[in-house]
């Protein structure tokens, strides 16, 4: 038996998923039914497109080797030791998650510029300036994508069943065996799927990259600038490439995270 109440609220719940997956399908169609298709080889071939698609590629790759070297020694740090604001420290490195795009660029301005905090030092002792090249994408993209490193290697250390680790210690096995035969085995999953998600974050990265890259054009910022100009084509195959990447490594990622559970 249905009372008039429950028709009502399954009315009600219907109608805002049926809303909530028009929102959300509606910018999905509206590019999928502009490519052109029977061109899409021939503007991969364009220099600028295959510029901006591999210029992302080697960035992303590359920042995201990196996150993982930086995220895994921090992460392994929040998780197994203890010591004063470390609370401090833990929110501190989530910061980037949640600081917008903008000012993330701003402050890598301030502090990598040719005048900046490191940049002028670097630029007066090698005659090296950091911003508007590869390496300040790279840069900017570690900044933002570490974050999520450092979140799912620290979940998935702190997962791991301390009776494990306290076993290997009392049979000897020095820190660096633990590490190696026991921690980082048992949480590499965790590790693999924090890992993809930097890597579909890095390469979809547009705020911070572009007030330091310059002339140089990774796929997002390819696209802000193609939709500027008009050259709505290229933008289309750039964002429908975008789109599948990243449907990719979700995919992936929720395959890995349920699993795990």
């Amino acid at each position: 038996m249905v009372l008039e109440g429950d028709r009502r609220i399954n009315l009600y719940l219907m109608v805002v998923g049926f809303l909530g997956i028009v929102i959300f399908a509606l910018p999905f169609l509206a590019l999928f039914l502009r490519i052109e298709y029977g061109q899409m080889l021939i503007i991969l071939r364009y220099p600028e497109v295959k510029a901006s698609i591999v210029l992302s590629m080697i960035t992303a790759l590359v920042a995201t080797a990196i996150a993982l070297f930086l995220g895994l020694g921090l992460a392994y740090v929040l998780a197994f030791w203890e010591f004063p604001f470390k609370a401090a420290l833990d929110t501190f490195s989530t910061l980037p998650m949640v600081l917008p795009p903008s000012a993330a660029g701003y402050i890598l301005l301030l502090a990598f510029g040719k005048f900046g905090l490191l940049g002028r030092p670097i630029y007066r002792l090698f005659g090296v300036s950091i911003l508007f090249s590869t390496y300040a994408i790279i840069l900017a993209q570690v900044f933002v994508i570490t974050p999520f490193v450092i979140g799912a290697a620290k979940s998935a250390f702190l997962d791991i069943n301390p009776n494990y680790i306290r076993a290997a210690a009392t049979l000897g096995a020095d820190q660096l065996t633990i590490v190696k035969e026991i921690i980082l085995p048992l949480s590499k999953k965790g590790i693999l799927a924090g890992t993809i998600m930097a890597f579909a974050r890095a390469i979809g990265e547009f705020g911070a990259s572009v007030m330091v890259a310059g002339l140089l054009q990774t796929m997002p910022i390819a696209i802000f600038n193609m939709a500027m100009r008009g050259t709505r084509d290229e933008a289309n195959i750039i964002a429908f490439i975008l789109i599948l990447i990243s449907f990719t490594m979700l995919f992936i990622f929720r395959h890995y995270m349920g699993e795990r559970r």
